[in-house]
């Protein structure tokens, strides 16, 4: 139960007595210029206005390239105008109880009486098909009389595509922007995935506010609100636990009271294009850094380079469309016979594969336990000069547990592991508590560290007692899972 809790409870304490919401950021874009050249855009949300110390502070970032760090970084405010549009989502299935629908359309009434001059609104209904109800607009009369004639219909939970038409008004949008969605976490008829969402707010953030009831802590749903929590964070957004209308009305409240400023950093890069950067910001008063991995264009601008002119453009087209036209049957006829001489190797290779011989192979005899730990050790000797390393500070190699072989990169400063999804390193053992561990990289060391476990840290058989520096090949054990420390040769 404890594990659950520590899964759904989540960062802005909204419902604590006089506690506020925390500031929150996320890395909005990255993208390379000319003579090796990278620019990152940061934004950076709150309830309220920032006051001038805050927002003088704000721009003290640090920023990591591949773990090291980087000097050469320069950061400005952008100016960003304060007017704000919001994609409301609105479950009209029956999943949610009578009470519930009425406290959301009490809330988002509420917050449409809130609005500012300049603010947008749009509202998407979702149930068995996702509808577009009412596109941006500032007309408060239209959107009482759209969110009050709201009824509930039908037991099909569209709540994924709902969530992918939110970010489809949204992708574009330059100002202030935000989702509001509240469910009960059910999902059954989208055509999209949780992991498609992930993908797609990945590369393309629009903050996501996600307000989820008391069902949620059912354990049937804890898996879909752990998803759609994960979820709003990649997004830029967060997740909050609504119990009654007085804690929803808050959320939508502190929407509206949101504002934002955008940085621009910029630094130079020593790496060559095509490869792929690991950066991790420090930003000032926010309670985690921001990672994000980029590739770097294998074609980046050089300084001096001669742009052509826009006619040159429109004629190279043209000539090239010209000369695809004239060629067209030579063009097909090639393509079916690169096609047919595809599936003349895959029937050859698929009769070789046919024609093997299956030999008979006698049962293994039964092998003592202390034995079979023998031969893995002797195995693992053998073997020791034989796992992949490459530039990263170190691995893990998921010896027993749930994922078996799995390896784990060591790309940052502090690594922590546990259960829970807020981890660098997420083990899917209920045995291995929320927060477990951590792996600590001091000058040319790894210390680990036992973040007060329910079931302790073990290194090579021994329970710790206190912070341990990793060697090459030590076992680390979390509940039922035991990992494997490799040491990079190149960063030893």
């Amino acid at each position: 139960m404890r594990s659950l809790l520590h899964a759904i409870v989540l960062p802005l304490c909204l419902f604590a007595a006089g506690a506020g919401f925390a500031q929150s950021s996320r890395i909005d874009s990255v993208r390379a210029l000319d003579a090796g050249q990278i620019e990152i855009r940061v934004v950076t949300e709150k309830p309220g206005d920032f006051d001038a110390q805050a927002a003088e502070a704000l721009t003290a970032f640090r920023l990591r390239e591949n773990g090291a760090e980087q000097n050469s970084l320069q950061s400005e405010e952008v100016q960003r105008t304060q007017t704000s549009r919001t994609v409301i989502l609105a479950d009209l299935s029956r999943s949610l109880s009578r009470r519930q629908f009425a406290n959301f359309k009490q809330a988002a009434l509420s917050f449409v009486d809130k609005l500012k001059p300049g603010d947008l609104v749009a509202l998407i209904t979702f149930h068995r098909r996702v509808y577009r109800e009412l596109n941006f607009t500032s007309d408060r009369e239209l959107l009482r009389r759209k969110i009050s004639a709201l009824k509930q219909t039908g037991n099909r939970t569209m709540l994924y595509d709902a969530i992918l038409e939110g970010h489809k008004m949204l992708r574009d949008v330059p100002e202030r922007k935000a989702i509001m969605l509240y469910t009960d976490g059910k999902e059954n008829a989208s055509r999209v995935t949780i992991a498609d969402l992930i993908d797609l707010y990945t590369a393309h953030p629009v903050p996501l506010f996600v307000a989820g009831t008391h069902s949620f802590g059912k354990a049937k749903a804890s898996f879909a609100l752990k998803r759609l929590v994960r979820l709003a964070r990649i997004s830029g957004g967060d997740a909050f636990r609504t119990q009654d209308a007085k804690d929803l009305s808050k959320v939508f409240h502190y929407l509206s009271k949101l504002r934002a400023r955008e940085y621009r950093l910029k630094y130079q890069t020593a790496q060559k294009p095509g490869a792929t950067l690991d950066l991790e910001i420090d930003v000032p008063n926010s309670a985690q850094n921001l990672v994000k991995s980029y590739t770097i264009p294998s074609a980046m601008p050089q300084r001096g380079a001669v742009t052509p002119t826009p006619g040159a453009d429109r004629q190279s087209v043209s000539g090239i469309l010209m000369s695809i036209r004239t060629h067209m049957p030579e063009i097909l006829l090639s393509l079916i016979a690169l096609l047919l001489i595809a599936v003349i190797v895959m029937l050859f290779f698929r009769r070789q594969e046919i024609s093997v011989k299956v030999e008979n192979v006698a049962p293994q005899a039964f092998i003592e336990p202390q034995d079979l730990t023998a031969g893995a050790e002797r195995k693992n000797d053998s073997n020791k000069a034989k796992l992949p390393l490459d530039y990263h500070h170190g691995w893990l190699v998921e010896k027993e547990g749930p994922h078996t072989g799995r390896k784990y990169k060591l790309n940052w400063h502090v690594v922590t592991l546990g259960f829970g999804d807020d981890n660098s390193i997420v083990i899917d053992d209920n045995t291995v508590s929320p927060r477990h561990a951590k792996i600590e990289r001091q000058a040319k060391k790894f210390v680990l560290y036992d973040l007060m476990s329910e079931n302790g840290t073990w290194l090579n058989g021994k329970k710790m007692l206190r912070p341990k520096e990793l060697n090459d090949f030590d076992e680390i054990g979390l509940g039922r899972t035991k990992l494997i420390f490799r040491k990079s040769s190149e960063r030893a």
